[in-house]
């Protein structure tokens, strides 16, 4: 049987359509703190961790806690993403980048249900365990990945592939200073 919430349908649905205000909230604020990458690293194995401890006990509200706030850290992590991976890509392969990384996340959100399926086969708790691990391995490989909070957006492939030293984040300081202005003063 698929895994579902204790309670009411219409109440959990409504919460977790609520919990996606303070999720896109903790984003925009946790972005500008603590960067991109650390944000999408956090929010990813919060919820990972969510949904595999809410398998792990029997108490449907803890359960029902655990969704809600893998779901609010979900959306926290899709807040971000689009932010972190424009600033990844440079500049002629920005929106490409950008948009087939989004329609490899649509293929996923397609596919799932068909693996929440698996449940019948599985079991509920075991397939809840894979979507557990998921965010968690996904959260560990942004490690992998340069922090861009502070930094310029990259002109050409090579300064995208520096974006992580420390000779672009000086080279992008001293550009910021060297910059045009935007509006020229008359005469």
């Amino acid at each position: 049987m698929p895994p579902s919430l204790a309670g009411s349908i219409y109440l959990n649905f409504f919460l977790l359509s609520l919990v996606e205000f303070p999720g896109y909230g903790l984003s925009f604020l946790s972005m500008k703190l603590n960067g991109r990458r650390n944000t999408m690293v956090g929010s990813l194995i919060i919820a990972g961790l969510s949904i595999i401890i809410s398998n792990l006990q029997n108490i449907p509200w803890i359960t029902t806690l655990l969704y809600l706030l893998a779901k609010m850290s979900i959306t926290c992590a899709f807040a971000t993403i689009y932010l972190y991976t424009s600033e990844l890509l440079p500049t002629a392969l920005r929106t490409g980048g950008v948009s087939t990384t989004s329609f490899i996340g649509k293929i996923g959100a397609l596919i799932s249900p068909y693996i929440s399926l698996l449940s019948f086969i599985l079991g509920s708790k075991t397939i809840m365990i894979v979507f557990g691990i998921s965010p968690l391995l996904c959260g560990l490989l942004f490690l992998c990945l340069p922090e861009t909070l502070g930094k310029g957006l990259p002109n050409n492939i090579q300064e995208a592939e520096r974006i992580g030293s420390l000779e672009y984040i000086d080279n992008s300081i001293s550009n910021l200073s060297e910059a045009e202005p935007l509006i020229q003063e008359s005469s």
